[in-house]
Formats: structure tokens, C-alpha cells, sequence
């Protein structure tokens, strides 16, 4: 596992605010501190500006359990907002799973699953459109990304959204097909992307194949400048902390404190806007720092930290549609034209990779590489089956094509590109064609097309029914790889932004433990003026009612001239 030193490390002391100084900051002119969006128990509590925090301030999926009744509670609450045409901002930021009862918010998605999903349609269809020759849409084949699939679940209550969703027009009209979903799992395990496909499974009645994209970040060993190494859940926790070892000079550190009171310049700020702004332009310098440092590779830890990828494809088990081709092994129809598949036969449209065994599996070096590990026969399964698991879900294809964010050179053991057929758009095939790729074998990757799939295949396209839509590893690597300068910057920001708030809310305290100790001290200041003052008038009064003294011999006259009298 490589290492990281920190260059820039804690080697000078922080220089510690007093509270005189805090009083110098104009906290009225400031934005008050923004705390961390609480996720509530149910979802009853849970309101629409509350729901828009959480989904931006998160980067992973949170869920409340929550009954098929109190959604419908919930959703009649909103039911302006959640169902206005004018504004869809709240449209895709959650979903209902009926199944488990539970209320997903969902996060924003990254730039790696926009990159994934995106490089995908435009692939798929380029490789359709270079096959048939004319414009897929208009054929009735969509590409869709991030598009809500309404009315799942046994109620149809549910709503999910795929990262890719590939839906096909068959000769009726009228009924369009969802075969293939892809689904991009980063941040997330590969148990949940299980789970997300198993779903699709259960709610989708024409699904026959779920591409899952596994996606990893693996953490490294950091070590800092006196050669002690940082844990992992150490480099986690310390991530967005205020970085004291950001130097202004060679001889002192700034806090946030010194830094806005640096930036005011002695002059005070005149509106709260200006306040505002001061914040800002720190966080987006914070933010060019984070990229400066993690370009230096001494930031702790990384924004973006190596990456490892591996694809997936499952199938509904017993997938069978042998029954369906004619008696004597061709075609039912007979002729698909040029292309004609039927005894083992490959059309002409078929990607270069397969045209034998030699083209589809390049030899590599495997002692330089060492990547025999990613062996599809040791590639990661969920069930205890590698084959086929309870859920009736069989895994047919797997192999990985990026390795600590380096793609996987091409090797004998490990396959480099995946590939269906446009056949397979729109209904399984006996032989899936990733099964075929990944057996390994020296039979041709198009079985036979059955005659009842050729019947829901629009004219149009049934002559290329054959041909393949290719997916190479190398493409998709860089689909992963071009995504990481984008994830850098937007994590860059929202560590920035953490980093500021977080310090800022320190402030603040401090703030108010200054102004609440300065007030403590003046009405200590008025009770003791109070006293003295009151002391004084009490010496006065007493002066008043007594008078001056007489004298014993003036009281001894005054007795005498009494007795005389």
C-alpha cells in the first residue's frame, strides 16, 4: 500500500485568540453558523426544506422507516410542492420503497456516476446507429439516464430511478420494453448494488439482464512528517478540521478568526453581505489550497483516494427460450438478411473482438502484472452460489478493468470488453452473449436468436437483430479515471466549506462566551458600583439624623436649669 508523507505538517504553535480579540469580530455582519441537517426518527418531521438539506449535504443514501400509510400521509401533506410541474427540484431527491417500508433520501449524483451513465447511452447508441444505419430514436430505441420508473412495488406506490435504462418499442406500438438496466454503485457496498438489482428484478416483468458498475475507494497509509503513521479512521475524522498547519508566514499559523479579522484589514464591514463574502472568498481559497496540496499528494487524506472497478452482469435464472427456435436450428422467419444468424453462423456486423478467441482474450504479461487474482472464476459473488443464488438472480459475467485507478492490461485470464447483441434489447437469448464471453470458449458469442424474439423486434431492426453492442474496458476505465478531476473539485468545495463552518461555529461560540463573560463582568461591575454607591448614601442619611454632638458640660447646664425650674 503506498504512503503519503505530510510535508507540510504542525511545526509551528497556533496562535490562540484572547477574548479582547474577539471582540474586534462585527458577529452581526457575519452568517450565523450553519449546524449539520439531522436526519429525524420519522417522516412525519421531515419537510420539504429539511428533505433538500439532507440530499446536498449527504454523500451517501439515508433512509427512514416509514409505513405505505405514513408516506401517503406524507406525500398528500406536500403534495404541492412534491407534485409541481414548475418546479422538479424535490422530484428526484427521494423514492419509496414499498417493499421494505422504508423512505430513501437520495444523494446527488457524483460525478462518477453522471460520467458512467452519460459515456454509456452515447456509446450504446453509436454502436447501434453504426449497425443499422439510421437514427435509433426514431427506430424507437432509448438510452435513459436518471429517469424516474413509477408504479413499482406490489401497490405500485414505489418509485426508483436507474443510473442507465435502456427501453425499446416493439412491433405493437404501444408496448415498449425495459431489458437492460445499468446501475453505477460508488460509495455505496456492493451488497446494497445487489439489493438495487434484485428489485429491479422483482418490479420489472421484462427485465432480463442488470449491469452493475462496482466502484471502491481504497484507502491508503499516510504517514506524517515525524514518521508516525495515520490510521484510517483517523485520516477520516480529521478531515475536516480546520488546518492549523496552513502558514501565513515562517513563524505563526492563522485561525479562521485571525484570518477573517486579516481579511476586514482594521476597517469594519459595513453590511451583512460583506460579512457573507469575507466567508466565501475563504472557503474558495481553502478550496484552491485542498487542490494545491492534494496535487502535491501531501494532503491527508486524500480527496480522492485509488480506486478499484469490477463490472457485473446478472440474469434471471432459467432463462430459456430454446423452445422458441425451429426444429431444424434456424431462425424462426428464416431470413434475417445479410446478417442471417442461425447453425453457430456470425453476421458481419459483429465487433472486431469477436472474430476468435486470440482477438477477444490478448495475451499479457502476467508476472509484471499479477493480475491473475481478478479471475473471473475468484470474482467477488454475493450468494454462496457463484452461480445462481436464492433470489433466482444468476451471475453471468464479471471481471474488473480498473486497479488502484490504473486500468487492468489486457491478459488471457481476465476479458476486455462486454458485449450484447441488439437482439437482446428487447428479450433474452438461450446462451446470454456475457456468458458466452466470459466461458472463455471457442464458440461463436451469438446463439441463435429464438422466433419469437424476431417477432417483437420492429422490421426496421431485425436484420441487424445480430449485431453487438460492445463495451470496451479501456472506455470505461476512462470514464472512471476522466470523472476523478471533476469528484476532486466538487470534494474539494464541500471539504472547504466544512472546514470554514465547522471553525466558524468554534467562533461563534467563542464569541458568545466572550460577549456572555463581558456582560457577567459589567453587572459585576454595576452590583459593586451599586454598593458603593449605596453605602455612600447611607453614611449621608445617617450624617442628617443625628446631628452634632453635645458636649457634658452643655448637658450637665441643661439638667441644672431643669432642677431650678
Amino acid at each position: 500500500m503506498p504512503t503519503t508523507t505530510a510535508a507540510a505538517s504542525r511545526q509551528h504553535p497556533r496562535v490562540e485568540s484572547t477574548t479582547s480579540d474577539l471582540q474586534t469580530l462585527p458577529m452581526h455582519l457575519f452568517p450565523a453558523p450553519n449546524a449539520k441537517p439531522q436526519l429525524p426518527h420519522t417522516i412525519l418531521d421531515l419537510t420539504p426544506k429539511l428533505l433538500l438539506c439532507l440530499a446536498r449535504d449527504s454523500c451517501i443514501q439515508q433512509s427512514i422507516p416509514c409505513t405505505l400509510l405514513e408516506f401517503l400521509d406524507w406525500r398528500y401533506r406536500y403534495r404541492n410542492l412534491l407534485d409541481s410541474e414548475s418546479d422538479r427540484t424535490l422530484s428526484g431527491l427521494w423514492r419509496y420503497d414499498e417493499r421494505n417500508n422504508s423512505f430513501i433520501i437520495r444523494c446527488m449524483p457524483s460525478p462518477v456516476h453522471k460520467s458512467i451513465s452519460e459515456g454509456l447511452s452515447w456509446n450504446i447508441l453509436q454502436a447501434v446507429y453504426c449497425s443499422i444505419k439510421v437514427n435509433p430514436i426514431l427506430n424507437g430505441i432509448h438510452v435513459h439516464t436518471n429517469r424516474d420508473i413509477t408504479e413499482l412495488g406490489p401497490t405500485k406506490n414505489s418509485s426508483r430511478c436507474p443510473d442507465l435504462q435502456i427501453e425499446v418499442q416493439t412491433t405493437q406500438q404501444d408496448i415498449f420494453i425495459s431489458g437492460i438496466i445499468v446501475e453505477v454503485g460508488f460509495s455505496q457496498s456492493l451488497a446494497s448494488l445487489y439489493e438495487k438489482a434484485t428489485g429491479w428484478f422483482q418490479d420489472l416483468p421484462d427485465l432480463h439482464m442488470c449491469i452493475l458498475v462496482d466502484i471502491t475507494e481504497q484507502a491508503q497509509e499516510y504517514v506524517d512528517s515525524a514518521g508516525q503513521k495515520i490510521s484510517k479512521s483517523k485520516a477520516k475524522k480529521v478531515q475536516n478540521e480546520w488546518p492549523d498547519w496552513l502558514m501565513r508566514d515562517a513563524s505563526s499559523t492563522l485561525t479562521l478568526k485571525e484570518e477573517i479579522v486579516r481579511r476586514i484589514g482594521g476597517g469594519m464591514i459595513k453590511t451583512k453581505a460583506e460579512g457573507e463574502q469575507v466567508l466565501v472568498g475563504i472557503k474558495e481559497d481553502l478550496r484552491k489550497w485542498l487542490l494545491e496540496k492534494d496535487g502535491q499528494e501531501v494532503l491527508i487524506p486524500a480527496l480522492v483516494e485509488p480506486m478499484d472497478a469490477t463490472i457485473y452482469v446478472y440474469a434471471r435464472a432459467g432463462n430459456d427460450e430454446s423452445e422458441q427456435v425451429d426444429s431444424d436450428g434456424q431462425v424462426g422467419d428464416g431470413q434475417v438478411g445479410d446478417g442471417q444468424v442461425g447453425d453457430g453462423q456470425v453476421g458481419e456486423g459483429i465487433s472486431p473482438h469477436a472474430a476468435g478467441s486470440d482477438a477477444r482474450y490478448p495475451d499479457g504479461d502476467d508476472d509484471n502484472n499479477n493480475y491473475s487474482s481478478f479471475n473471473s472464476s475468484s470474482s467477488i459473488t454475493i450468494s454462496s452460489d457463484s452461480e445462481t443464488d436464492s433470489t433466482g438472480l444468476s451471475l453471468i459475467f464479471s471481471a474488473p478493468f480498473l486497479a488502484s485507478s490504473k486500468p487492468i492490461p489486457p491478459s488471457s485470464h481476465v476479458p476486455t470488453y462486454l458485449a450484447f447483441t441488439i437482439a437482446e434489447l428487447y428479450g433474452p437469448l438461450p446462451q446470454p452473449t456475457p456468458s458466452r464471453i466470459n466461458s472463455n470458449s471457442e464458440s461463436p458469442l451469438v446463439s441463435t436468436i429464438p422466433s419469437g424474439l424476431l417477432g417483437v423486434i420492429p422490421p426496421t431492426i431485425r436484420p441487424h437483430a445480430h449485431k453487438m453492442i460492445t463495451i470496451t474496458f479501456d472506455e470505461l476505465a476512462k470514464l472512471v479515471l476522466d470523472s476523478s478531476a471533476q469528484l476532486k473539485k466538487e470534494r474539494a468545495k464541500l471539504r472547504a466549506g466544512k472546514m470554514v463552518d465547522r471553525e466558524w461555529l468554534k467562533v461563534c461560540k467563542s464569541m458568545r462566551e466572550a460577549s456572555e463573560a463581558k456582560k457577567r463582568e459589567e453587572r459585576r461591575s454595576e452590583r459593586a458600583e451599586r454598593v458603593v454607591q449605596r453605602r455612600k448614601r447611607k453614611a449621608q442619611d445617617d450624617d442628617v439624623e443625628v446631628g452634632p454632638q453635645d458636649t457634658d458640660e452643655e448637658r450637665a447646664g441643661t439638667r441644672v436649669r431643669k432642677i431650678r425650674g
